[in-house]
This record gives structure tokens, C-alpha cells and sequence, in this order.
């Protein structure tokens, strides 16, 4: 008796899968080919999306591309031209464009020991101790500088001065207080 105790919940349960599987045989084969013909009709529409937007990205891709390139040619172009402004000054002006503001040059010598740095404008520039470095394209005219040195502080409070074309020397050496 226990034995068929136990054979009786799993028949119950193999009843309903039994039912389904004979509904599904009773299918006719014009059905089958129907629902087969239906689903290699959606498979062709997704190949075909498939296809297009594999087109639309490749497109995509290669106008990327270009931008990228062209990007990258104007940067190698600013970086170029950049190094030539550092090196040699300004570049020539273009014919018809106006002439810049005059400018002049700033010798400064460093006497000191120690490195020190003079603001010219409110521009650092460093100088290595008992060196001298010229300041190029510096606008004649007024123009305001001071002097600071490494382990001695500002050493030539800010001051106002005059360029004139000829050029101008700050000579940074230590001085007696």
C-alpha cells in the first residue's frame, strides 16, 4: 500500500504534461509549416535590421574617424607652431594686418648665489644664479618688475619704469641694508 502511495502524486503530476503533448501532436502539419514560414519571415526582418544598422555604425564609425584625424592634425599643427612662438618669438604678421605694439628687450643678470625670480608684468621669469637671461617682446613703454630671490625674499620691491626700444638692464646683486 505504501508503494502506491507514492506512485500516486507523481502520476498526478505527470498528468498535465501528458495532455499537453497530445494537444501539440494534434497540431496538422499545414499549421507547422504556417508557424515556421512566420518565423523565418521575422528572422529575414532582423537580419535586415541586422544588416542596416551594421551600416549605420560602420558609416558612423568612419566619420568618426575623420573628425578624430583632422582633430588631431590641427593639435600637431598648434603644438608645431606653439614651439616656434616659444623658440623664436611671435610669427611674421600676415600682409595688410596691423602692426603690433613696438616692443623691446629686458636684460636681466643674476649676481646672486642663488636663483632668482623677476616679475615683469606680473610674468615669473627664473634666473640661475650668476646668470643672465634677455627677455624678448616686452612691450615698450611703462612696465612694472620685481625681484625675488631664493633664501633672501623680494630683494627690489615692485617698481615702474620705462622701456625704450633700445632695451632695458636689471642687474639683481646683493647689496648692503
Amino acid at each position: 500500500m505504501r508503494t502506491w502511495m507514492r506512485l500516486i502524486p507523481a502520476l498526478l503530476l505527470a498528468v498535465p504534461f501528458t495532455w499537453s503533448s497530445l494537444r501539440a501532436e494534434e497540431k496538422s502539419n499545414d499549421q507547422k509549416i504556417s508557424d515556421l514560414q512566420r518565423e523565418v519571415s521575422e528572422l529575414r526582418r532582423d537580419i535586415a535590421q541586422l544588416r542596416k544598422d551594421l551600416l549605420d555604425n560602420a558609416t558612423q564609425r568612419n566619420a568618426d574617424t575623420e573628425e578624430l584625424r583632422r582633430i588631431r592634425t590641427a593639435v600637431e599643427r598648434m603644438a608645431r607652431e606653439q614651439e616656434t612662438i616659444s623658440r623664436y618669438g611671435p610669427p611674421a604678421l600676415p600682409p595688410g594686418a596691423p602692426p603690433l605694439q613696438p616692443t623691446g628687450t629686458i636684460t636681466v643678470q643674476n649676481n646672486y648665489s642663488a636663483p632668482a625670480t623677476v616679475r615683469i608684468n606680473g610674468r615669473p621669469y627664473v634666473v640661475a644664479p650668476g646668470q643672465s637671461m634677455p627677455i624678448h617682446g616686452v612691450p615698450t613703454g611703462t612696465f612694472q618688475y620685481s625681484v625675488d630671490v631664493d633664501g633672501f625674499g623680494m630683494v627690489e620691491l615692485p617698481r615702474t619704469d620705462n622701456l625704450p626700444s633700445a632695451g632695458y638692464r636689471i642687474s639683481i646683486f646683493p647689496r648692503p641694508y
